[in-house]
């Protein structure tokens, strides 16, 4: 996720994504998937210590210089084999893992690395996407037919785009107790500060998957241009607003 994608990301989700794991102050915190640290920071807030690790060194880097808290911490390594010391296996109070499973190939054994690092009786919370949800209102020409390719090409590139609607069943199969799901929605309206920033990622998504789009040949160049030029004019419209729903569920060790 690049910076851009960050910022609108955490304007619209990160005060439910905090809310809804219910921090007590006291808990351990292993933050999967961290990217830039922003949620990681805000979990920082309201726990003893975070950890956040990212598959990107330079990711890090950028998150070690923005958040300094003396209780959070950034490490470069691999979901699917944590970086952790053997003294911080089976020690966390909690694992957090958004916007990872939908991009790992073998999500099985990356639910098997967060059950490795939580404490017995520990919590695992997955949080991720079900990208079907997204809808625009008004209907924008030709969108729903180009994000239906696109979700195809993002499927077919190894990606899985109903990650979220997956995540009660990955934890069971982790062997994951007392298991909890809700939905995290968010809606965002014209004339919010975060509305064109919201348009302009789905019009990057668009422009970054045009060729992988095109392969599926589910639509045409016609279609795709029909659809960037409707977001153009959708956020002119003064009652136009996106929503969205984010999947949430957790379970215990």
């Amino acid at each position: 996720m690049n910076r851009p994608d960050a910022t609108v990301v955490h304007e619209l989700l990160d005060a439910s994504c905090v809310a809804a794991l219910a921090l007590r102050g006291s808990e351990r915190v292993l933050d999967v998937g961290c990217g830039y640290g922003e949620l990681a920071a805000a979990i920082a807030v309201h726990s003893a210590r975070v950890l956040g690790i990212d598959c990107d060194g330079r990711i890090i880097a950028t998150a070690r210089a923005t958040h300094r808290a003396s209780n959070l911490e950034f490490r470069a390594g691999d979901a699917l084999a944590l970086p952790l010391r053997d003294d911080e296996l089976g020690r966390f109070d909690l694992v957090h893992v958004r916007f990872v499973l939908e991009s790992v190939r073998d999500q099985s054994a990356l639910l098997a690395q967060a059950m490795r690092a939580v404490r017995p009786g520990g919590r695992v919370v997955l949080a991720d996407d079900d990208h079907p949800s997204l809808r625009l209102w008004p209907e924008v020409p030709c969108f729903d037919s180009v994000w239906g390719a696109y979700l195809a090409a993002f499927d077919a590139a190894g990606n899985d785009s109903i990650a979220g609607r997956r995540l009660v069943a990955l934890l069971h199969e982790a062997g994951a107790v007392d298991l909890r799901a809700r939905v995290l929605s968010f809606a965002v309206a014209s004339g919010e500060p975060a509305f064109r920033a919201a348009i302009a990622r789905l019009r990057a998504i668009l422009s970054e998957w045009r060729v992988p789009i095109f392969a599926t040949r589910l639509v045409d160049a016609g279609e795709l241009d029909s659809a960037l030029t409707g977001l153009d004019a959708f956020a002119e419209s003064p009652g136009a607003a996106i929503w969205y729903a984010l999947c949430h569920a957790e379970g215990r060790r």
